[in-house]
């Protein structure tokens, strides 16, 4: 939640730089929303000589920008598409992304890599045998022993 209410205030920001125009088509409500809800203590410092690509700005914020962009600020049904193409080509790539870091099948692969790399540490590692009977019980036999000798 807090990162959300920092988005709204660098959205709130940068509403502030934007042509009066620009501002007017946005709903009244939409803005007040923002203004309610943004982070009261975060300010952010925007250099109007650089792109909003270098502003460094938090993902969720470029993303309220886009779809205001799409919503109130586009004039032509085209750009509206282009926006649209644009924010599914962008999916596309983080959901391919996304099934190449966490496919299952790669996963397994790095696994089995592992494997082989644990036995090839210590080579010099040797199984201790073991032995059905153990110091104790073999003394305790060698006692029994010497008292049936004794008895017999």
């Amino acid at each position: 939640m807090e990162e959300e209410k920092v988005s709204y205030a660098e959205v709130d920001e940068i509403l502030n730089y934007i042509d009066e125009e620009y501002v007017k088509r946005i709903p009244e409500k939409v803005r007040d929303f923002f203004k309610e809800e943004r982070d009261e203590n975060y300010k952010l410092e925007i250099d109007i000589n650089r792109p909003l690509e270098e502003q460094n700005l938090k993902r969720k914020t470029m993303v309220i920008l886009a779809i205001l962009n799409m919503n109130y600020w586009c004039d032509k049904e085209e750009e509206k598409k282009e926006i649209i193409e644009s924010l599914n080509k962008n999916e596309e790539i983080y959901q391919k992304e996304i099934r190449e870091k966490y496919n299952p099948d790669n996963i397994f692969k790095n696994k089995d890599n592992q494997e082989d790399d644990i036995t090839n540490v210590d080579e010099n590692t040797q199984l201790v045998g073991y032995e059905k009977n153990g110091i104790i019980q073999r003394i305790l036999n060698k006692i029994k022993n010497f008292f049936r000798r004794k008895d017999e």
